[in-house]
Order: structure tokens, then sequence, then C-alpha cells
């Protein structure tokens, strides 16, 4: 065998092999990997890609994290109802912390003339840029009345860094700030 064969049994062995991989990851991402999170982490895959929400039916302290990994009521794509209002809360532990959610609901449900439903995507932790990436990735397909949004100190510390090691993104302080076409589509990505 010359080193002509060769190279051309090995081009048709490392094609094959990408091939498979690639293949291997299209079945992990869209057959198993489903059925891991619903198992796992038990969040819906758009909310998991996410990666800014808590683990659902929960609790954190005494407040109710819901199904979607977020507090106060389930967001719904129904129809627009012209007797409800939707008002979303975002912000972090400044937020969170308050119950601010609950709060509202609670408020709303004793004043209110027309129902309102309050949904909460508040979290610890979370700065300015995790509440534009939810609101980007997730919530704006809502369509809202009213968004709430109260950040404490967290946007400063996540400025509190080197001016070398910072990123305008937030990826310095995990890696679920960073975002693009390949991690905002695969779970698989995402968690490796």
């Amino acid at each position: 065998m010359n080193i002509k064969q060769k190279w051309k049994i090995s081009a048709v062995n490392l094609t094959l092999l990408i091939c498979s991989v690639v293949i291997s990851l299209v079945l992990v991402e869209f057959l198993i990997g489903p059925a891991l999170l619903g198992f796992t982490i038990g969040l819906p895959r758009s909310i998991a890609l996410l990666g800014f929400a808590a683990m659902p039916n929960t609790k954190v302290d005494d407040v109710l994290v819901n199904s979607q990994g977020f507090t106060g009521q389930i967001l719904e794509l129904p129809e627009r109802k012209v007797s409800a209002a939707r008002i979303l809360t975002l912000g972090g532990s400044a937020f969170f912390n308050r119950r601010m959610t609950y709060r509202l609901i609670d408020a709303f449900s004793k004043v209110a003339p027309i129902k309102v439903k309050v949904t909460g995507g508040a979290l610890r932790a979370h700065s300015s840029r995790s509440s534009m990436i939810k609101y980007d990735s997730y919530f704006g397909n809502y369509h809202f009345d009213y968004v709430l949004i109260y950040h404490g100190i967290n946007d400063l510390w996540m400025n509190y860094v080197s001016p070398e090691n910072y990123c305008e993104d937030y990826s310095h302080r995990g890696p679920w700030y960073r975002r693009n076409i390949f991690l905002n589509n695969s779970i698989t990505a995402r968690y490796i």
C-alpha cells in the first residue's frame, strides 16, 4: 500500500469519525437531552438554555419557586385577554428577598378592578445583564403590560474585577453570561 492509498483511507476514517461524533451529539441534544432535563432539573428546554432560573417547585427560604423556575404566576401564551393585566418583575436579591412578586399579587388581588397576573423573574445574584438575557430570550415573548426592574448591588459586584479580566457581557463572572448562537441553542454545549 502506497502513501496515497494510506492517506485516502485516513481521510475516509476521519470523515466517518467526524460524522459519527456529529450524529451522536445531535442524538444527545434532541433525543436524550430533553429527557435528562426533565429528570435532573425539571425545566423546559427554553428556560434551561437561559441558565438564569431556579430549581422548579422548590422553596428558597420561604419563597415558592414555580414550575417554570421563577416566582409568581405561571406564564401562558394564550390570546391576550383585555380583562387581565400582565406584570413582570426582574431583579436580583433586592427584589427577590423582599418577596415583591408575591406582595404585588396580594396587593393587586385586594384593590385591582381587573385580574392582574404577576410573574417574577427576579432571583438572587442576578444582575441587570441577566435580566436583559431573560427578557430578550424568554420573557419578551409574553407581551407584558408592565415590567418592573429593581437591582441592587449585584452590578457593582459584577464590575469589581481587574480591567484586564473585565468583559462587558459579564462573562468573566460565569459561563451563563456568555451568549452566541451555539450556546443559546445547545443544552449539551451549555452543560459541557
